[in-house]
């Protein structure tokens, strides 16, 4: 890809952990096509959950994930998820890898201090509270293989956006005019933008 040796080019480590039965796949169409047909990187660094469970309480054992992308026939059927999701990717062209794609089944040990705060019942319940410590958990481990792939290439990374499984993308994201939103964007200092549901409406018309 020439993303890698071009000055100016954006090259873009996407972190999304995700449970795979409320996987959108939107990001591929709405953030990725649109930065590799402008001739920039992108890597995405994957966590999924294996774990067929109970989804929040509105959707509770409702499979809702991306029909184009894992039937509800197909539920539970692993392999046929997988090779989707890699023939999905794989189909945006040679500037979009994926780098790593990490897999949990089982929840990670905590140590005492974790355990009690998942067990502190304010605000979320104790499955939801674990969920977030799985998350963060395998978001740090994919955080370290994307620095040991700059380290290991003599590469960097412009930008990294993370987010979860179920956003959903609704139109094509101009990356370069998000960025000119804030004039720190490219200095030392860096910039930083997060997603503000109440104000959707709003964002998607201005970019």
């Amino acid at each position: 890809c020439p993303a890698w040796a071009e000055p100016g080019a954006i090259r873009l480590a996407v972190f999304l952990w995700a449970t795979t039965k409320r996987l959108q796949m939107s990001f591929l169409e709405h953030l990725v096509q649109p930065l590799v047909r402008d001739r920039n990187a992108v890597d995405l660094y994957l966590g999924l959950s294996y774990k067929y469970g109970t989804s929040w309480d509105k959707h509770a054992n409702l499979f809702v994930a991306d029909p184009d992308l894992f039937g509800e026939k197909e539920a539970g059927n692993d392999s046929h998820f997988n090779s989707t999701l890699l023939q999905r990717i794989k189909e945006q062209g040679p500037c979009a890898s994926l780098r790593e794609h990490m897999a949990f089944f089982e929840d990670y040990a905590l140590d005492a201090d974790g355990e009690a705060w998942v067990n502190w019942a304010q605000w979320w319940n104790p499955a939801t509270r674990r969920t977030f410590m799985n998350q963060y958990h395998l978001l740090r481990l994919l955080w370290h293989r994307a620095l040991k792939f700059e380290s290991s290439h003599a590469v960097n990374y412009t930008h990294t956006v993370v987010f979860r499984d179920d956003m959903l993308w609704y139109g094509d994201v101009n990356f370069r005019q998000v960025l000119a939103l804030n004039p720190h964007c490219g200095s030392a200092q860096g910039c930083l933008f997060t997603a503000h549901c109440s104000e959707r409406d709003r964002l998607s018309n201005s970019l």
